[in-house]
């Protein structure tokens, strides 16, 4: 029944098990990691400090409205090998049939002259 779609869930159910039912129903996955998942959310983060920007997909948006400008930035990279496999240490996640990881940064600031 889940073959062929998209299952996007939020950080609450952000884990391997969940991700390989979704794999085994043919269906893919998109998980958020956040902040509620420590170890996985730095591991995210540290990664997207040190991979070089040239390696990644990045796209960006600067949106003025309602008073304030929204700076989006949205980086995705396909290097995901070295969350599979030969992990560093037992327990670390390993999500089934992984292809890619993003990290979204948002901030905004009030914008002069009104909306």
């Amino acid at each position: 029944m889940l073959a062929g779609a998209l299952v996007t869930i939020d950080a609450i159910a952000c884990n391997p098990s969940i991700a390989k039912t979704i794999v085994e129903h043919g269906a893919d996955y998109l998980l958020a990691v956040k902040t509620n998942q420590p170890s996985l959310h730095a591991e995210m983060e540290r990664f997207f400090a040190d991979v070089p920007a040239n390696s990644t997909d990045t796209h960006r948006e600067l949106e003025k409205g309602r008073g304030r400008i929204e700076d989006r930035t949205c980086r995705v990279s396909r290097h995901v090998e070295w969350m599979s496999g030969d992990r560093r240490f037992p327990g670390e996640y390993r999500f089934p049939q992984l292809a890619v990881i993003g990290m979204i940064k948002t901030g905004h600031r009030i914008g002069r002259g009104g909306a």
